[in-house]
């Protein structure tokens, strides 16, 4: 096998993982939500509830729709900024592999492609880190 072969597997493993993990994602956050609007349900189905005004209800229903919305993108910003993170890791194990196999030759693209990506990684990913803690306040 050649690098070029080695390198093009790796890449397609690591998607395929990324892919793999989004797919578990979204199946848990669905079985999430279910549960979440299972407890909402049993909680707004409190006799103390029932004997509330019309507009009361109105407010609880309008909170908890907010709550799930909320609790949805805070969960979608933090599974994004971790993919982030594995794309940053995976740029500069690609850039460190470069400067291994090329030598003298590949130091320079080796080390401007795991600079650029390795920052470029972290400003995404903390950007989304502060979308995620603003949803959660």
């Amino acid at each position: 096998m050649t690098v070029g072969n080695i390198l093009n597997t790796i890449v397609w493993i690591f998607g395929l993982l990324v892919f793999a993990g989004y797919v578990y994602f979204v199946w848990q956050s669905g079985k999430r939500r279910e549960r979440e609007e299972a407890k909402l349900e049993e909680a707004q189905s409190n006799e103390n509830l029932k004997s509330e005004g019309p507009l009361f209800k109105l407010y609880n229903e309008q909170l908890r729709i907010y709550q799930i919305e909320t609790r949805g993108r805070a969960r979608l910003s933090f599974t994004w900024a971790v993919v982030s993170m594995l794309v940053g890791f995976a740029v500069l194990a690609v850039g460190a592999t470069l400067i291994v196999i090329h030598g003298k030759d590949g130091v320079l693209s080796g080390s401007a492609l795991a600079a650029i990506g390795g920052s470029l990684s972290a400003f995404i990913t903390k950007t989304l880190l502060d979308v995620h803690k603003v949803s959660l306040v």
